[in-house]
């Protein structure tokens, strides 16, 4: 159910906007690269608390929010999630989990 509430925000964002991402620049290219390099590195020492059946509704549309960024080109998706995982205080190994199953739950 949680991965499923994460998907609606990205689900709708790409809906509105699929029009207006389909054009990018190199700049933009390398200005995302660097977005989804920065998160990764703030959340490098987080440990979280969370396991699997600690995650809440809030946690998913948290995850989901941050996952609706990734409509913009060069943003990792996967690596967003797992920042918004480690952000709402899941374990690293939850997180990881969260994050494999969510990229399965949409291709």
């Amino acid at each position: 159910m949680f991965v499923i509430i994460s998907t609606i925000p990205v689900g709708i964002t790409g809906l509105i906007f699929k029009d207006k991402v389909s054009s990018y620049s190199i700049k933009l290219l390398a200005f995302s690269f660097l977005i989804t390099a920065l998160s990764l590195f703030i959340v490098k020492n987080i440990k979280g608390t969370k396991d699997d059946k600690d995650i809440t509704i809030k946690d998913s549309i948290v995850i989901g929010l941050l996952q609706a960024i990734t409509i913009i080109p060069g943003i990792s998706r996967s690596g967003t999630v797992l920042v918004g995982c480690l952000l709402c205080n899941l374990k690293r190994e939850t997180a990881l989990k969260y994050t494999f199953i969510l990229s399965n739950i949409e291709h």
